[in-house]
């Protein structure tokens, strides 16, 4: 949804609805208590999650705290939701906006239908809550690839990768794609580039990291395979080598799974966006026409 500040500059955030619905009849209080019991539910498990990936400690030290602080994320779109409900509610209204409409929109040109304030720091809980949720989206855009980045590593080091801790590691992964993140969020908000360009820069992202995944997944299997069934290990190779291989083939096994999934999930995605955006211009057309 693109704001209007001032009457003469304009941000996208990805809130697709304000103003919703203002008034608590039931089936409002039953939504509401859904709402609240998934984020409760969704507390419970994200911190479960994290506490048994480091104490049972199943894979490396770098990629479980890379995956601790993916998870964690989470809690970055849980305060920013609890902070932009009351205006997706329609509990609080925007001054200068029209109290019963409901604003809807993705990403729009008219004026007439884009939120109107005068300074976006009159609902500092809108903002900084637009802004965690819009940073929440960008980081998880990318954290495959950090999740990817570490395997790289531990396929690159395999002789002594699980010997040597390296935390430089995953703190710089973990680093790097946060200011990357950010930097994704301030030229989004600011509209440096058309909503479409990141659309379909975050497919090619998609795409690259599945290319890579696969690339490494099979290299992982083959090599394991490979210790497994010769007699006289290469030179090249050393035991911690066979480890770290079979390591590798089996922490890529439960993602390999969810990227099949998220391979169909995005390309529908991507489908319908690029068939709907003609037709939704075609529906424009018309409707002002008429």
């Amino acid at each position: 949804m693109i704001f209007l500040v001032a009457n003469s500059t304009q941000y996208f955030f990805p809130i697709f609805l304000i103003n919703y619905k203002n008034n608590f009849d039931l089936l409002a209080i039953t939504i509401l208590i859904i709402e609240c019991g998934g984020y409760t539910l969704g507390v419970i498990m994200t911190i479960r999650g994290c506490y048994v990936i480091f104490n049972t400690r199943v894979f490396h030290w770098n990629m479980n705290f890379y995956l601790c602080g993916c998870f964690l994320h989470w809690f970055e779109i849980l305060v920013g939701r609890l902070m932009v409900i009351s205006y997706h509610k329609g509990w609080i209204v925007l001054e200068g906006n029209a109290p019963n409409k409901t604003l809807s929109e993705f990403y729009t040109t008219d004026v007439s239908e884009m939120p109107k304030v005068s300074s976006l720091w009159d609902y500092p809980f809108l903002f900084i809550g637009m802004l965690l949720i819009t940073h929440y989206y960008a980081f998880s855009l990318v954290s495959i690839t950090g999740l990817i980045m570490e395997r790289c590593c531990a396929t690159y080091w395999i002789n002594d990768y699980e010997t040597k801790q390296r935390p430089k590691i995953a703190i710089s992964i973990f680093l790097f794609l946060e200011i990357f993140s950010i930097s994704v969020v301030y030229t989004g908000i600011n509209l440096l580039f058309n909503v479409y360009y990141w659309i379909l820069i975050g497919i090619l992202v998609l795409t690259f990291n599945f290319l890579l995944f696969g690339y490494i997944w099979y290299w992982n299997i083959r090599v394991h395979k490979i210790l497994e069934t010769i007699q006289v290990i290469p030179a090249e190779y050393t035991l911690q080598a066979r480890f770290q291989a079979k390591e590798n083939a089996r922490s890529l096994n439960k993602p390999h799974f969810l990227y099949n999934i998220g391979d169909d999930l995005y390309t529908t995605l991507a489908c319908t966006v690029f068939q709907a955006a003609p037709f939704y211009t075609r529906c424009q057309k018309i409707y002002i026409e008429d």
